[in-house]
């Protein structure tokens, strides 16, 4: 279920052949004739991922980046790569930012909470770094210092939450 606003501010809206669909941001293999159907196509690639994933005995997730992006009037929602096809609709209604280290930390937190409540209550958690850099940004600071800051700041939030954490690692790809 995506409240009304996700439509608004994120679903994109592609003219294909003439025909009107709409297609999810993250899952841009799902597309459809209407919201509904779109969000139909997500509950059950849900239901499918989860019946994958409780057969998991770890995970092994890779962080790249914390530059996001947010509708201005619509904060709440926040997006981890550019939304195209929204900002053609309404280019000054985007807003990015780098993610600071709450941020960061919370989302990390909430990736824990979500996994160990509806997952995998036990076994090992991996995280890791991205080694691919950031290739551009839409903040006032250098594509090196935008990178340095924001592979900076996961690895410090990384670390607070692994050492309050069991069955929780950290592996170096990133050095």
């Amino acid at each position: 279920f995506y409240p009304i606003d996700w439509f608004t501010h994120v679903i994109e809206e592609v003219d294909e052949g003439g025909d009107k669909l709409y297609r999810d941001p993250w899952r841009t293999w799902l597309v459809a004739p209407t919201l509904d159907g779109l969000a139909k196509m997500n509950d059950d690639f849900d239901l499918m991922i989860k019946v994958f994933l409780g057969q998991a005995t770890s995970f092994l997730i890779t962080l790249g980046l914390t530059e996001v992006w947010s509708p201005v009037d619509y904060p709440e929602i926040v997006l981890n790569q550019v939304p195209i096809a929204g900002m053609r609709l309404k280019k000054e209604g985007w807003r990015s930012h780098l993610a600071n280290y709450s941020e960061v930390r919370r989302s990390i937190e909430m990736i824990i909470t979500v996994i160990r409540d509806e997952v995998l209550p036990r076994g090992k958690i991996i995280f890791t770094l991205s080694p691919i850099p950031l290739k551009y940004t839409a903040s006032d600071l250098s594509i090196r210092e935008a990178n340095s800051l924001s592979k900076s700041t996961l690895l410090v939030a990384l670390r607070e939450c692994i050492k309050e954490q069991q069955d929780i690692d950290y592996f170096p790809s990133y050095e």
